[in-house]
């Protein structure tokens, strides 16, 4: 049999056997026709027998078998089990509770053409239901199932609010301050802010900052700000690094505010991303280092900042040694060693040690046909110190080529790739990950290598074999505490191709 059919075979019989369970002396035809129908794949019938299990009609009540099938039939498009899966979400039957994830699937229905959930949440709302009025409140705020009017969501957030939830007091926060009732807004945001909600800090610490609708008090928004900062709010993290780089309401630290724009742009955030570039690049509270700029203007690129890291390229870099660096990258990318050598050279006139670092990485390539891997091992050596990226290339040529060829050892690998690491320099905790994962050179470890791949993610550096690998992981519960699935998917979803190239391509 193919395992498909036995498969649906099975389905079949336990449904048959749970119907059979109730002492229903006859099951009629058509009961034995949804089932057979739902096994095929029909996205009604399976529709039809979540139902079953969830109400417990004709069968034992199973919250998980009911959201197994309503997911089979959302998965078909059927618009009513979209809703259904919502509603699982929504109460946390069948499935952990994830009330963002039930708006998602609840919107989906209503724009598939689910009218009559939109309207029972609407009937729930008037009846004081707190989702259902946040869920209403915030369709109108964004206008994506109903015409978007925030005088007609502000009523039903605010119903929400007074009932205690956080998440109705920053969207009425929000939309108050949109309506320029800025004193109200403040007064929600407040009252959000008290109960610990991390994006309400982040409102009322800018409120503060700025004077709307309080007293102007930038120590006190600070505090709340950074206490948003402290949970990962992204746009509180981004905020903490100006802030820190300016001296508003805090001590002026250029090393804290790139802690800051750090963890914002690990988080995602372009702006954050081409601010740490523009500190890698120029050693604003940092060492100059031109590997780790590059990457954060890629991710920049990536996310919506390409006029202007192109407006860089043509106001600022021309003639840098910046560009040479980024020039030289193009030319190894072309096996093109010579010209490579030539840009290189250019910015280890520059005093800038990436110049003498990719000098010696060409040195050891293979493919160049002058290298001298003792020559290039030697300049590596000379760079060691605390830089991440001779350490990391002197432990990947090191175990590339081994230690006959470069006299770098299995230990020596290894201390400079934790070196590396310890910098949170992306690609070496991905590869100090990899080494614990396989095996190789370090003593196997899943959780040594999970604690390198959780801090890549972090960082928004995860690579995507390390990604796949440390999602592997946490789907399986193999070196982290628990199975967290959620994470997993996040993880893959972090997956993207590198802008990187694009950049280079920019250059002359």
């Amino acid at each position: 049999m193919k395992k498909q059919y036995i498969i649906a075979l099975l389905c079949a019989t336990t449904i048959s056997a749970a119907i059979q369970a109730q002492s229903i002396t006859e099951v009629s035809d058509s009961l034995r026709a949804i089932v057979r129908s739902a096994t095929d794949g029909n996205a009604e019938a399976q529709n039809i027998v979540g139902g079953w299990f969830y109400e417990g009609k004709h069968v034992t009540r199973d919250y998980e078998q009911a959201f197994r099938w309503w997911s089979k039939s959302a998965k078909s498009g059927n618009a009513k089990a979209i809703g259904n899966v919502g509603l699982c979400y929504q109460l946390g039957r069948g499935v952990e509770a994830d009330s963002l994830r039930a708006v998602q699937y609840y919107t989906t229905s209503i724009r598939k053409g689910n009218k009559k959930l939109f309207e029972s949440h609407v009937a729930l709302a008037d009846k004081g239901n707190v989702f259902s009025n946040v869920f209403v409140g915030e369709s109108y705020i964004e206008g994506l199932i109903v015409e978007r009017n925030r005088a007609k969501a502000i009523p039903y957030l605010r119903t929400a609010a007074e009932k205690g939830s956080v998440d109705a007091c920053v969207s009425l926060a929000r939309a108050l301050y949109r309506e320029k009732r800025v004193k109200e807004a403040a007064l929600w945001a407040e009252r959000g802010a008290l109960k610990g909600n991390a994006e309400a800090e982040y409102l009322y610490g800018m409120f503060l900052i700025r004077g709307w609708g309080v007293a102007q008090n930038a120590e006190k928004g600070a505090d709340y700000l950074f206490k948003a900062a402290e949970a990962r709010n992204r746009a509180a993290m981004e905020l903490m690094g100006d802030y820190y780089m300016s001296g508003t309401g805090v001590v002026r630290n250029e090393a804290a505010a790139v802690n800051w724009y750090m963890l914002a742009a690990g988080a995602g955030s372009g702006l954050a991303q081409m601010k740490l570039a523009d500190c890698f690049r120029k050693g604003i509270g940092t060492e100059i280092n031109y590997d780790r700029a590059l990457y954060w203007y890629a991710e920049a690129y990536r996310n919506g900042h390409r006029k202007d890291f192109e407006d860089l390229v043509k106001n600022e870099l021309a003639g840098s040694p910046f560009e040479a660096y980024m020039e030289g990258l193009k030319a190894v990318y072309f096996r093109d060693f010579a010209a490579a050598l030539k840009c290189f050279k250019k910015v280890e006139k520059a005093k800038i040690p990436e110049g003498r670092i990719m000098t010696a990485v060409v040195m050891c390539d293979q493919d160049y046909a002058k290298h001298n891997v003792s020559k290039g091992i030697k300049m590596l050596n000379k760079e060691l110190g605390g830089n991440c990226l001779a350490n990391y290339f002197l432990a990947l040529i090191g175990e590339e080529l081994g230690q006959e060829a470069t006299g770098v050892d299995d230990i020596d690998v290894y201390a400079c790739m934790s070196v590396a690491a310890l910098c949170d320099y992306g690609p070496a905790l991905c590869h100090l990950g990899d080494m614990f994962y396989e095996g190789r050179i370090a003593e196997q470890s899943y959780g040594a290598a999970c604690e390198s791949y959780a801090r890549a993610f972090e960082l928004g550096q995860l690579e995507e074999r390390s990604a796949r690998r440390y999602a592997d992981c946490l789907r399986t519960g193999r070196g982290v505490k628990a199975a967290d699935k959620r994470l997993a998917n996040r993880v893959l979803a972090s997956i993207h191709t590198s802008a990187i190239p694009t950049l280079l391509g920019l250059v002359k």
